[in-house]
């Protein structure tokens, strides 16, 4: 169905039989863009054009994927359709047990359990040789009321580390803890950064959202209107104290995963654990995390997992692995 708020225009109406063709054209240039060599040709039709000009390419590029995006029956991709069914099949198997809540094997004292964490177990699912992780020491940033950190629980005969600096959130994440009698969750009221010391957490009425960097710059723009100050420290210096074998770290920072990246570089170059690294909190995360990580030159190999089925960008995870890695 043609919207209205664009096929309505002066421009529309005097050459509709044109633009109509072009929705089927536009079709062309969307195989174009998703060419595994699109990069490298669109860099050569750019090159030795003046800014306006590439500007109009780049815009014309833009308007012919937004007509192939009209002749979906979805806004969603297939693999977020399949998702969808699973999702929903894990919304009915919550129930509700009187004095907790559960979903499959784990208790939880309220419904505040981030499903689609158990779609594919923060994407753990999707890499082969995950059994070198059990011997080694787990990570989970941004713990939240910890229903991540009960998945990673089972990838570990060690501990899992978890961290959440958000009040409320960690009151919860304790209880889940003992609730669920897991004696290898380590719960800690702290934030994870690029330095020990304290830092900015943002956060809305609700406290359904949280950004730990300038909320004006990230996905929660205009929600977090509230700031409180966090005590942070670094992956490195927390493990160096701990002694730690890192096997995994899985990161959903609310827009500070960049700065715990940095903290942790020392662990990742000289341990390489799996990197679960959500990337959907601002823009510089989305295009920036996988190149840094690509700049260190430790071999990893990446995947991509987007879990929730209802969002457009929103719980996009970057995984990082080593291939074949034995431990």
């Amino acid at each position: 169905m043609l919207l209205p708020k664009y096929f309505s225009s002066k421009q529309f109406e005097m050459n509709s039989w044109t633009l109509n063709q072009c929705r089927t054209y536009a079709n062309d240039f969307n195989n174009f863009y998703y060419d595994r060599d699109f990069s490298e040709k669109f860099d050569k039709l750019l090159s030795g054009l003046d800014e306006s000009s590439s500007d109009e390419i780049k815009f014309i590029l833009m308007r012919m994927n937004f007509l192939a995006f009209l002749n979906r029956e979805s806004m969603f991709s297939e693999a977020e359709e399949e998702a969808l069914k699973v999702q929903m099949n894990n919304i009915d198997a919550i129930k509700n047990q009187g004095s907790y809540y559960s979903l499959f094997e784990y208790k939880f004292v309220n419904c505040n359990m981030t499903i689609h964490n158990f779609y594919d177990d923060l994407g753990l699912k999707k890499i082969e040789h995950i059994d070198f992780s059990r011997e080694r020491e787990i990570i989970d940033v941004g713990a939240y009321i910890g229903d991540s950190s009960l998945i990673l629980s089972k990838y570990t005969k060690k501990n899992v580390y978890a961290f959440e600096p958000f009040s409320d959130a960690f009151e919860e994440l304790n209880q889940n803890i003992k609730l669920n009698e897991k004696d290898n969750i380590l719960p800690f009221k702290l934030g994870l950064s690029n330095d020990i010391g304290r830092k900015q957490l943002f956060f809305s009425d609700d406290a359904l959202s949280i950004s730990t960097n300038d909320p004006e710059k990230s996905l929660s723009k205009g929600a977090c209107t509230h700031v409180m100050e966090i005590e942070t420290t670094t992956i490195d210096h927390f493990s160096k104290v701990h002694n730690l074998d890192i096997g995994i770290i899985k990161i959903d920072a609310e827009g500070s995963e960049q700065a715990v990246l940095l903290g942790a570089i020392q662990t990742i170059k000289s341990q390489k654990p799996i990197l679960l690294i959500s990337i959907y909190h601002n823009i510089d995360d989305f295009i920036s995390i996988k190149p840094w990580v690509d700049s260190l030159g430790l071999g990893y190999s990446y995947k991509l997992t987007k879990p929730e089925a209802t969002t457009l960008i929103e719980e996009t995870m970057l995984i990082c692995y080593q291939k074949n890695e034995k431990k």
